[in-house]
């Protein structure tokens, strides 16, 4: 469980960074936060 808060976490940070960077015009780097941001959605689900 506590695995879980963490990556999720991880995860919704790496998106408010996604987003900042977008509305910067940075769309480079905030394709890169993105990409994070989806994979932790990944570690999240392979999580048990």
């Amino acid at each position: 469980m506590l695995e879980k808060i963490i990556v999720g976490a991880t995860g919704l940070g790496y998106l408010i960074v996604c987003i900042a960077q977008f509305k910067k015009g940075a769309t480079s780097n905030a394709m890169i936060w993105g990409g994070y941001a989806f994979a932790q959605v990944g570690l999240w689900l392979a999580l048990k």
